[in-house]
């Protein structure tokens, strides 16, 4: 069936926006253009005297609108409600549970994918220690230090404990370490 519409609802911290963007599944466009193309071409469809070459034009404009119709399949909302999971771990929520659905929405009449999220609580960071620093000149020290993101008692998200690792590694090669790496982070 022809999705509609797909709604994410329940996400408080993250936005709407970033979990639409890790999910594949989309709404068809129902643009003013294709509701006219397909009124019209419906209308002269049951019309025996219409002119040929116009119907046969609305007829190709309305194959081409073909083409932007997305339709509802299990298997990718499937996959849907695991990439949100995981986006959702990612940005610290560890405990979030997800339920999904699809069916035609009472008040709006749309075929509607619809993702309910429980985020849950988001992960605090109560202990942040690099180490291996310590032979470091302090003046280095401090200044990979202070630009660091992740502190204790911040929320936990991937992409910032990422950002603390290049720059640790980053500003360490830039000043002559220069086979510094880390291992995976103990969470």
């Amino acid at each position: 069936e022809e999705l509609d519409d797909v709604q994410i609802i329940g996400s408080n911290e993250i936005s709407v926006d970033d979990l639409v963007s890790v999910i594949g599944s989309r709404a068809s466009e129902h643009t003013l253009a294709r509701s006219l193309v397909e009124f019209y071409e419906s209308l002269m469809r049951r019309n025996g005297n219409r002119p040929a070459i116009i119907y046969r034009r609305f007829y190709e404009l309305r194959r081409s609108y073909e083409e932007d119709r997305r339709f509802y399949e299990s298997s990718v909302a499937k996959e849907d409600s695991v990439a949100i999971l995981v986006y959702l771990n990612q940005q610290g929520f560890h405990n979030a549970s997800l339920n999904y659905g699809f069916g035609v929405d009472r008040l709006t009449r749309k075929k509607t994918l619809r993702f309910i999220v429980q985020e849950g609580k988001r992960a605090v960071i109560d202990t942040f220690a690099i180490r291996g620093l310590g032979d470091l000149d302090s003046a280095l020290r401090m200044s990979i230090l202070s630009q660091l993101q992740t502190k204790a008692g911040s929320s936990y998200t991937e992409n910032s404990l990422e950002h603390d690792l290049a720059v640790v590694v980053r500003e360490l090669r830039n000043n002559g370490y220069y086979r510094a790496s880390y291992t995976s982070p103990v969470i």
